[in-house]
């Protein structure tokens, strides 16, 4: 009878082991589907008729809490070509989640995190997953390194550090990295003169070199934004040709701000650039140069088109 009886219990056992594993089969199927049908659709294309320029087309809509937010209509796609686009609108209506949702395509198109299809998404892309960069609000920055590792592209990291150094170096002191250079008066280039100049490059560089323990604590929100425009822009190459920056301009002063614009616009001429941009943010006309060199951005010489 103890034989019969352990020999039931263990088919019973045997039998509820397999009615669970045979669920959790369906529930993974059940999931990869879900994932699957929350997936943007992505295609990536080359040049046509001989066109190679950066194309981005959407036809998407999707739900982010309350919001719903459609880009296109009339099953027509919005197009975007090589230009430099202000997004701009109310605080919750989309913009961040709209750059996020692009730049999953660089991800095999995985929904972003809080964001739900609500019909159709498709992207069409006329350029590689590469191409495709996002500097979003809350810049990442690590612990104990040495930045200048952290700063370089991943084709120069098994190279020597000491050129990228100096190069970044340079870069940051014409962006006026430095806060006590980040002033009107310093529109020449922001040091007393060349010499002035190559001395706080090398001791920049020299700073990029070292090992940090939190090298990006001490920094200001500006000072993290033009190291970040640096990494992910100016380093490179050529400029990503899609460029997707999540109210970049928010930490930088109006002088910044003009200084950033201007280096933008020279190192992306072919790329599609889209900013998160509030209007009330710019500076009032009492702030005198800065404020006037950031008007004519936003009136037209930095801003290419704006989208609501």
């Amino acid at each position: 009878i103890d034989t019969l009886l352990t020999r039931s219990r263990a088919e019973a056992q045997l039998a509820s082991v397999r009615r669970n594993s045979d669920e959790l089969v369906a529930l993974h199927a059940a999931v990869a589907e879900a994932q699957a049908a929350a997936r943007v659709r992505c295609s990536f294309g080359d040049e046509h008729g001989g066109d190679t320029s950066a194309t981005v087309r959407v036809r998407c809509e999707f739900t982010r809490g309350a919001s719903r937010v459609v880009v296109g209509s009339g099953g027509e796609s919005v197009e975007l070509r090589p230009s430099v686009y202000a997004l701009f609108g109310p605080n919750g209506s989309g913009k961040s989640s709209l750059l996020a949702l692009l730049s999953s395509c660089a991800r095999g198109g995985a929904l972003p995190a809080g964001l739900a299809l609500a019909g159709e998404c498709d992207v069409q892309l006329r350029l590689s997953a590469d191409d495709i960069v996002e500097v979003t609000q809350r810049l990442y920055c690590p612990l104990s390194c040495q930045p200048v590792r952290w700063l370089a592209p991943s084709a120069h990291r098994n190279t020597s550090l000491a050129p990228l150094a100096a190069r970044a170096a340079a870069l940051l002191t014409e962006l006026h990295f430095w806060s006590r250079r980040d002033d009107g008066a310093a529109a020449g280039g922001g040091t007393e003169g060349g010499e002035g100049r190559r001395e706080e490059e090398e001791s920049l560089a020299a700073e990029l070199m070292a090992e940090h323990e939190d090298y990006c604590g001490a920094l200001s929100g500006g000072q993290r934004a033009k190291l970040e425009l640096v990494r992910s822009v100016l380093l490179r190459p050529v400029c990503p040709r899609l460029l997707l920056l999540d109210e970049f301009f928010a930490p930088l002063s109006a002088w910044s701000k003009a200084l950033v614009a201007g280096r933008l616009r020279a190192a992306c001429p072919d790329s599609v650039v889209v900013v998160v941009y509030h209007p009330d943010s710019m500076p009032e006309a009492g702030e005198g140069e800065a404020a006037d060199a950031l008007c004519d951005l936003a009136g037209g010489a930095f801003f290419d088109a704006f989208m609501e």
